[in-house]
């Protein structure tokens, strides 16, 4: 400063062009940190992506109920079978008490 409190212009230059200096360097930085907020950005959306999953997931869940018999369209089949392999021991139970009671009449 000078005697009457100002600052000489060779000064304000001088300050000017380290805060110019200082300027371009942030201004660098900046750009490095949006390139690598860019690059975040994008990485955290793929990761965020489900859809290769969600298309695995449901040809396997698909494969699955098919090869299980399960839901209602798969599972009538082996449903149907059941109710037949249940309805046969039953008639097999009550054959084999009839000849246990014929036996018995034999002896």
């Amino acid at each position: 400063k000078n005697v009457s409190g100002q600052y000489h212009s060779e000064e304000l230059r001088m300050y000017e062009q380290h805060l110019e200096t200082l300027d371009a360097q942030l201004e660098k930085r900046l750009e490095k940190m949006r390139a690598e907020v860019d690059k975040l950005r994008g990485a955290a959306e793929q990761a965020m992506d489900h859809s290769e999953f969600d298309e695995h997931y449901s040809n396997v869940h698909d494969e699955l109920v098919v090869s299980k018999g399960l839901g209602q369209k798969h599972g009538a089949p082996k449903r149907e079978m059941t109710t037949a392999i249940r309805a046969q021991f039953a008639r097999n139970e009550h054959q084999a008490a009839e000849i246990d009671s014929l036996i018995g009449e034999l002896r």
